[in-house]
Formats: structure tokens, C-alpha cells, sequence
């Protein structure tokens, strides 16, 4: 049972790899790096490229780059069969972080490797526009248009129609959620799990971890805010496609596993959220971790205690989508 969500009101030490991260940043800031605030969007997007490459990458996932049709153009996406998959079963569509302004398929291909392994199921990664060249809603978009294809076209990516899930990581779960929620009552698109990595749930600043942990811990409110900016304006940020905490309607939606790390300024909106899709009557396991951070799925390297939140994530989806683990 989620309890009712009270803001956090002080900040709780980093585990030792993650700290080794902020202070790494904080070291090269002060010998006079950017921040990502003050870089180009393109710049952005190199640096946070280089910084989650990981020095190893699992190899044992068939990949098969591919395109789907979305609402204005063709996008690239990446399909992950892991090793001993069926030839039809289930699927999990994938949405990168970013703050819908920065990431990629190539970027989050261990996150994503990584998750497939630990749950057997075939994963569709999906490149969506980015802004600042495509502002809202063509992200959101993208997301509705992508998780169609893959109903559509289950049959040929091996997706059994009757099992498919959506997820996403930050800005990807917020697209995730949003198309969930736009695709509710379509007929053709049942979508059995929802996979929630602390999502971004809302543009507006909400009381707690946004301001304990707003420096100093990777994701800073700064950035956030920069790459928010990009995307969507003040008038739009309060849409229901987007901010899903001023969403009434969540009953309906799919079972759900959201989870989030202790020491990240999304944490009080993600225990928000859960704690309204549980009012809402869906299904959820939810699940934090203290001393972890935002974005801590893409740094198990440092910190290999995430390889069991992998697992653990992993059995989620399948389960949710098999019925068994």
C-alpha cells in the first residue's frame, strides 16, 4: 500500500559510485566545464552521449535496426530479442529519457540490452523527434503513433498483440504514461504493463526533492528546466498529455511498476503519481531506492548493485505481460 505522499524535507547521503559521479562533474565544472544549461541543445546531447556510454555493452541481444511509420515522418527505432526468446511473445515498447530534448536510441542501447536480458521479453526502442527542433506535442506524437505501429505490426517484429507493454525512463515514461492514457479506449491497441522509470509527471515545480536535490545530484533543476523549455511553453506545460499530475482519469490504465531513486528531484512527483494511480484503482508495484539518483539505470558500471534493480524490474515485465516470472 502507497501511502499518501508527504514532500521530503531533507536530503539522504549518495551511495559511494554515485557520489564518485556528481563529484567527477563538480570537479570538471569548477576547472571550468559547462554546464549543461549553458550549452546548445546539440551540444547537450554530445555530452550526455559520452558520459553514459558504458565500457561494456551486452552482446548477447539479436538487434535489428528498423523504421515504423509515425504521424509525419519515418522514425528509426531498435529491436532487442534476447537470447531464447519465442518467436511470437511478448514486447515492451521503449521511450529514452532526455527531457524530450536530448537522448537517443544508440545512448540508452545498454539500458535497454540490459532490461531485455533480465526479462526475456523483445524490446522496441523508438528514436521520437526532440526538441528544440520538434516542440510539443510531436514527442507525445511520436509516442502514440509508435505504440500503434507496434500493435499493427506485431506479427512482424514478433510481438504477440495480446502481450505488449510500454516504458520509458524520465521524459520516456511520461510519453509512455501519456500514450497509455491517449490509447485507453481504442479498441485495436490493448496495452497489458506500463514500465515507469521515474517518470517525469509534471513541468511544474512541486515542493520537496526538486529543491533539496536540486544541485549536485547529476540531474539538476537547472538542466531539467532548460531542457523542458525547449520542448513545451508555460501555457502548454499544463496539457494533460503532459502533466499528468493534474490528470483526474488515471482509472483504467494497465498494471503498473514505477520505480525511483531517493536522491532524485523527480522523487516526491513520482511518489505523487503512484500514489494517485493506486486512488485511481490501477494495479502498481512501486518500488524506490535510497542513495540512488536520477537516470541510475544508465550507471550500473558505477554502482552494480543497479544490476539488481535490472532484475527486479525485469521479472516485473515479465510477469506482467506472461503471467509468470
Amino acid at each position: 500500500m502507497i501511502e499518501p505522499p508527504r514532500p521530503t524535507i531533507s536530503a539522504e547521503p549518495l551511495l559511494p559510485g554515485f557520489q564518485q559521479l556528481v563529484d567527477a562533474i563538480a570537479d570538471a565544472e569548477a576547472k571550468g566545464a559547462p554546464a549543461w544549461s549553458a550549452l546548445s541543445p546539440q551540444e547537450v546531447r554530445t555530452a550526455a552521449e559520452r558520459l553514459r556510454k558504458p565500457a561494456s555493452i551486452p552482446q548477447d541481444i539479436v538487434r535489428r535496426d528498423l523504421t515504423l511509420d509515425g504521424p509525419d515522418s519515418a522514425l528509426h527505432a531498435r529491436l532487442y530479442i534476447p537470447d531464447g526468446a519465442q518467436k511470437i511473445g511478448p514486447g515492451l515498447v521503449y521511450f529514452h529519457g532526455g527531457g524530450f530534448t536530448i537522448g537517443s536510441v544508440e545512448g540508452h542501447d545498454a539500458l535497454v540490452a540490459n532490461l531485455a536480458a533480465a526479462s526475456g521479453v523483445k524490446i522496441l526502442s523508438v528514436d521520437y523527434r526532440l526538441a528544440p527542433e520538434h516542440p510539443f506535442p510531436a514527442a507525445h506524437d511520436d509516442a502514440v503513433a509508435s505504440v500503434k505501429w507496434a500493435f499493427t505490426n506485431a506479427n512482424v517484429i514478433g510481438f504477440d498483440a495480446e502481450r505488449i507493454g510500454v516504458g520509458g525512463d524520465s521524459a520516456g515514461a511520461n510519453l509512455a504514461a501519456s500514450a497509455c492514457l491517449d490509447l485507453r479506449s481504442t479498441s485495436d491497441v490493448a496495452i497489458k504493463f506500463q514500465l515507469l522509470f521515474y517518470p517525469n509527471t509534471t513541468i511544474k515545480d512541486i515542493p520537496g526533492t526538486r529543491q533539496i536535490y536540486a544541485h549536485g545530484h547529476y540531474l539538476t533543476l537547472e538542466t531539467a528546466h532548460y531542457l523542458f523549455g525547449h520542448y513545451v511553453s508555460p501555457e502548454q506545460s499544463i496539457s494533460p498529455r503532459i502533466d499528468l499530475l493534474g490528470r483526474d482519469d488515471l482509472s483504467g490504465l494497465p498494471p503498473t511498476l514505477l520505480t525511483v531513486g531517493h536522491c532524485d528531484i523527480l522523487y516526491d512527483e513520482c511518489v505523487l503519481f503512484a500514489y494517485q494511480l493506486q486512488q485511481a484503482g490501477v494495479p502498481i508495484e512501486f518500488i524506490t531506492y535510497p542513495g540512488y539518483l536520477h537516470s541510475f539505470y544508465g550507471f550500473s558500471e558505477l554502482v552494480p548493485d543497479v544490476m539488481d534493480a535490472f532484475q527486479t524490474a525485469g521479472a516485473a515485465l515479465a510477469l506482467g505481460l506472461n503471467g509468470s516470472a
